[in-house]
């Protein structure tokens, strides 16, 4: 591994910084995406890991790119699930 602090993986350094118990700011590189609850970033946590296919044919069509409407929709539903009054376990953290 390239530990040249000039490499692509040392700018893309991915930062969460604890703010309370549940809500966490992210950083990216240089880039601050935001604020989240802890189950929101689990959420994203899962949808990246779900879309990294191991031993992919380079020859099968890569995922779709969400937009950022449909990304606010998957952050708008994971908050919903966290916020309701159920007794259910969360189906991404199990919490």
């Amino acid at each position: 591994m390239n530990t040249n602090e000039n490499s692509g993986f040392a700018r893309s350094k991915t930062v969460v910084t604890a703010l309370s118990k549940d809500l966490y700011n992210l950083t990216i590189g240089e880039v601050f995406v935001g604020q989240f609850e802890r189950s929101d970033l689990r959420y994203i946590i899962e949808q990246i890991d779900n879309n990294i296919l191991v031993g992919m044919d380079s020859k099968k069509p890569a995922a779709p790119e969400m937009s950022s409407d449909e990304y606010m929709d998957m952050i708008s539903k994971a908050r919903e699930a966290a916020l309701s009054e159920t007794d259910e376990d969360c189906e991404m953290c199990g919490s």
